[in-house]
């Protein structure tokens, strides 16, 4: 007599892109050997939360950003579970308990809880139907129904997210002003120059931004009208707010069921807690300081993961420089690697044609290239971006890089694998290095 054995269960608390793309990566290659239940909060389907700007422009619909149908589901034997978060873990007897009363027991349990937006301290209490957050798909539906009676908005954050929100509300038809407390805008990811490019541009599409300040206060002077006091003692009236100044890992859960956390859930390169047989990826977890907001090194996370769950427990995530790339208001824009100035032994060289209304500026630290910003024209970023990981010596390159890669692979001997026996003749670039 044979007796069927059962495969382990798998469980995956969250819906969202990670754990979608772990479902992705398993079912891979030769697949997997495992039962498999996944839990998301939201109503909806895994969706693409990337393309949530689109939606709130009117450029797509919800279904157009849908990852997966429930046939999908159904087809790889995955039971899915919408609208019923995992409230409680026993991690001795290993087992999971749902906000709608399901009990599953697991072998393997994976976190992929995300993030959830930060609250500014004005409106921790504020119950305003005008005041709204930009991270789900029900965020962009009730953004949507204030907007249909707005004519101005504000937008609190001038990072990528706030942007993109003030892009969609701006092709919605509204005038924009953005609150943002850096510097300049996209300051993590901008120098000064191409922020200020940037913001010249954003405001000829009806986008204002108003940096190096923040909110201080907000009334709601009427049904239809909120009243901004910004610390600059700048005073601005808006119908709505709509606020996205980052995010902060989802670690609550982990932390009553008494995995190590930090800012993230803690993780080892196996994508290990500190609990057995518990994972963490994507915007929940933390890998020594680095926490993960950006899509690249949680699709490498999936990846490592997956590996690790069908037994390779050679694969290793480690991070990696990452590379954002952005299009507002029709403007390309593309960042990577370390692009601050503070070291005494990094060059930067920069190159702005103002008829194009191009720019770009290059890092260079021990004869190699450590970051790059492109305003403009960005189709040389994923070049610029493989000699940031590559790590090899490009001095003989250096006088003409910033022409891009066209420029360098035509000059005789330009082989980037070949360093040079002679300098390169003196070039233009020269002339925009900083001092």
């Amino acid at each position: 007599m044979y007796t069927a054995s059962v495969k382990p269960h798998l469980v995956i608390i969250g819906n969202g892109m990670a754990g979608t793309r772990l479902l992705e990566e398993l079912l891979a290659d030769a697949g997997h050997e495992y039962r498999i239940s996944i839990f998301g909060a939201e109503p909806q389907l895994a969706y693409n939360r990337i393309l949530l700007s689109p939606v709130l422009a009117g450029e797509s619909q919800q279904s157009d950003i849908q990852l997966h149908n429930k046939g999908w589901y159904s087809r790889h034997r995955i039971q899915l579970y919408t609208e019923d978060p995992v409230i409680h873990i026993d991690t001795d007897n290993r087992f999971i308990s749902s906000a709608s009363g399901v009990h599953l027991a697991y072998e393997k349990l994976v976190f992929a809880t995300g993030a959830s937006p930060v609250t500014p301290e004005p409106l921790r209490h504020n119950k305003s139907h005008h005041i709204h957050q930009f991270r789900t798909l029900n965020d962009v539906s009730q953004i949507l129904k204030s907007s249909q009676t707005a004519e101005r908005a504000v937008i609190l954050g001038g990072g990528l997210l706030g942007l993109e929100a003030a892009h969609g509300l701006n092709k919605a038809g509204l005038k924009v002003d953005v609150i943002h407390r850096g510097p300049w805008l996209m300051n993590r990811q901008l120098d000064e120059t191409a922020a200020t490019l940037l913001q010249a541009t954003l405001r000829k599409r009806g986008i204002t931004a108003h940096s190096n300040c923040q909110m201080e206060q907000i009334e709601e002077i009427s049904d239809q009208q909120l009243n901004i006091s910004l610390s600059n003692g700048e005073q601005l009236q808006t119908n709505m707010l709509v606020t996205a100044i980052g995010i902060r890992p989802n670690i609550q859960l982990a932390l009553s069921s008494g995995l190590d956390c930090q800012q993230g859930i803690l993780v080892n390169s196996q994508l290990q807690t500190s609990v057995s047989d518990i994972y963490a990826l994507g915007e929940c977890c933390q890998l020594g300081p680095h926490t993960f907001g950006l899509v690249a090194p949680i699709w490498e996370q999936a990846k490592a993961l997956a590996a690790q769950l069908k037994g390779h427990h050679q694969q290793h995530y480690q991070p990696s420089p990452s590379a954002t790339q952005l299009k507002v208001a029709g403007i390309d824009l593309f960042s990577a690697g370390d692009i601050s100035e503070q070291s005494p032994d990094t060059d930067a060289w920069r190159l702005e044609d103002i008829q194009q209304g191009t720019y770009r500026k290059l890092f260079f630290k021990e004869k190699k290239l450590t970051g790059v910003i492109l305003y403009g024209g960005v189709s040389d970023g994923q070049w610029y971006f493989n000699l940031i990981n590559n790590q090899q010596d490009i001095s003989h390159l250096q006088p003409d890089m910033i022409f891009g890669e066209s420029f360098c692979t035509q000059k005789p001997n330009s082989d980037l694998h070949t360093p040079l026996a002679t300098q390169p003749e003196t070039s233009a670039a020269h002339a925009f290095q900083n001092s």
